[in-house]
């Protein structure tokens, strides 16, 4: 309720088309999931292009900056006549680290995408993910602590609504690689953000009000 108070934000008629999915196959993993007097109003998945060309773009300044890196010390080596020996290979394996962890975190991202179904419910937001084991969470509105929408080109955009979990790799904020989206409880890079927003929010203010009148 804390956020509600904060937001203003005027009512809006959702029409028809906001409420539906934008996916025929989550649509259906989706409803599978519902129960017994649950209304299904929006499912999705996220858009694998948008997701792919920042993490190119990270990747493509990561290679070029250890290429550069790589370049000036093999130039000093060769100038300073270094015996390249054990300390070849040592900088060989140092050079690899950074494009394995970026290639680790791709994988990761690659299977949040086409993995992770959304749906959106009278009740709750469901996030399922399905690859080694089906998993399925459930975030009912009077439990949300807050809800943010960042929104890029096209209408894609991610809604947030929980915070990500505490690691050593975004402790105090200090990281070494971008953090996987799909470790937060959030809609990531979802088409049409700004309906689907909407019916989030109009789903927590009903919750909200009920509440307060029961």
């Amino acid at each position: 309720m804390g956020f509600l108070e904060e937001q203003e934000k005027s009512s809006k008629q959702f029409s028809s088309n906001a409420l539906m999915s934008n996916s025929d196959n989550s649509s259906c993993v989706i409803q599978s999931e519902l129960k017994k007097g649950e209304t299904f109003l929006w499912s999705g998945k996220a858009n694998s292009k948008n997701i792919f060309s920042k993490f190119t773009l990270t990747i493509c300044f990561v290679f070029i900056s250890f290429i550069i890196f790589e370049f000036f010390t093999f130039r000093m080596i060769i100038n300073q006549r270094l015996n390249f020996g054990m300390f070849g290979i040592f900088f060989m394996i140092f050079s690899l680290i950074p494009f394995i962890v970026i290639i680790g975190a791709y994988m990761n991202v690659r299977r949040g995408v086409f993995n992770t179904v959304y749906g959106i419910t009278d009740k709750r937001i469901i996030i399922l993910r399905n690859s080694k084991r089906r998993q399925v969470k459930s975030y009912i509105y009077n439990n949300i602590p807050f809800l943010e929408k960042n929104v890029g080109e096209y209408g894609i955009g991610t809604i947030k609504f929980g915070n990500e979990p505490v690691t050593l790799a975004n402790l105090n904020n200090r990281t070494l690689i971008p953090n996987n989206p799909f470790n937060t409880p959030s809609l990531v890079e979802i088409s049409n953000v700004e309906q689907v927003y909407d019916i989030i929010y109009s789903q927590i203010k009903q919750h909200t009000v009920d509440n307060s009148s029961s």
